[in-house]
């Protein structure tokens, strides 16, 4: 993995502000060590937008912050997608939709599931596993190609922040 790429991670949970005994004010870009980082998230953000840098940072962060964020706009997608093709989509394929992408923001984070669990999931909407796992490959895709542009554009970003 790419070392720029792992300060993403290691920012999660860091404070922006400076220690105690030297006030509370905000930080200085001097001072902060991932201001690099945090202006390249913000150029790369400009370029792809808020959803494909949540992604990122889910990746690279292990985290589940904007799982909310990406699921709704997966819906969102999925939503717009068939109105483009003139079809309503059956409330329970929207549910499988929606599971399929919950568990691919938790796989994109790097949660492991078994073939048991997923089938756990599968029966629990009742639809064959197969069903589901193409849910998830198809949410799963479509974060693929999300973190791919955002990574990109962060690494360019990142480049260009240090020049």
């Amino acid at each position: 993995m790419n070392a720029k790429l792992e300060k993403i991670a290691q920012m999660e949970g860091k404070t922006t502000y400076k220690d105690f005994r030297q006030g509370f004010a905000p930080r200085s870009l001097a001072g902060d060590s991932d201001a690099d980082i945090k202006m390249a998230l913000g150029m790369a953000q400009r370029k792809v937008g808020v959803v494909a840098i949540a992604a990122l940072e889910t990746r690279y962060a292990s985290t589940l912050l904007h799982e909310r964020a990406l699921r709704r706009a997966w819906d969102h997608k999925v939503r717009e997608d068939a109105k483009g093709q003139k079809t309503k989509l059956p409330p329970h394929e929207v549910a499988l939709l929606r599971m399929g992408a919950a568990l691919a923001v938790r796989r994109l984070a790097g949660a492991q599931m078994t073939q048991h669990e997923v089938a756990e999931y599968a029966w629990m909407l009742c639809v064959r596993r197969e069903r589901l796992d193409e849910a998830m490959r198809s949410a799963g895709g479509w974060l693929d190609g999300l973190c791919g542009d955002a990574e990109e554009k962060f690494l360019w970003a990142l480049t260009r922040a240090k020049a």
